[in-house]
């Protein structure tokens, strides 16, 4: 039997109850397509000692975006292609948001001194999400375990580094198939985690095909 889910965000109340009494009934994800609509830039801004704060709109962001920002600060912005550590000069002493300054990989430095090259801790990382961890509240938690705790997951999702807006689709042949909660499913509760077990908010629809076998 076949699930196909138009978003995720939403309840699926089921005509067709699973009846899963007898423990025997497993659930797959045969499909799952999304568009990158998260964030990895909120509440960021640029702050010129003596001067406005300039605030950068929330949105998913590539380094060449950022770096315009900045340059029109007049504030000089690169990375080194290398080993992916950004340098940063300005005339003027300025602050910068945590977030941004963490994306940047200056480690929570948030003051950058003038006619100084500071350059950033680690590598800059963009990507906040490197996987989407799809759960399914109707997963039997006393067979399936993440990092040695009882767990929903159903499935982990590699996250392709694409812009704001495009289309991800992948297809799974063979999925692995987990145990369904002992009892009559009347409904199916979705949710996108991310390594750290928060929930993902994505602005865009997600969609996806599970397969009750």
């Amino acid at each position: 039997m076949f699930h196909t889910i138009s978003n995720i965000d939403n309840t699926i109340n089921l005509e067709q109850y699973i009846n899963n009494r007898n423990g025997n009934k497993r659930i797959g994800l045969k499909f799952i397509r999304y568009s990158i609509g998260w964030y990895n830039v909120y509440h960021g801004f640029i702050t010129k000692t003596g001067e406005e704060q300039q605030r950068i709109m929330n949105g998913y962001y590539s380094f060449q975006q950022i770096v315009d920002e900045f340059q029109k600060e007049n504030i000089v912005l690169s990375v080194n292609e290398a080993n992916g550590i950004a340098s940063l000069n300005t005339t003027t002493e300025l602050r910068i948001s945590k977030g941004l300054g963490n994306m940047l990989g200056f480690n929570n430095k948030r003051k950058f001194e003038p006619n100084e090259l500071h350059y950033g801790n680690k590598f800059v990382d963009f990507a906040i999400h490197k996987s989407l961890y799809i759960h399914l509240e109707q997963v039997s938690t006393s067979h399936n375990y993440l990092d040695g705790k009882p767990s929903t997951l159903l499935a982990v999702i590699p996250v392709e580094n694409k812009e704001f807006g495009e289309v991800i689709t992948a297809r799974f042949e063979h999925p692995e198939y987990k145990c369904l909660v002992n009892d009559v499913i009347t409904e199916l509760k979705l949710e996108i985690r991310d390594e750290n077990n928060n929930k993902i908010i994505n602005h865009l629809p997600i969609n996806c095909v599970l397969e009750v076998i």
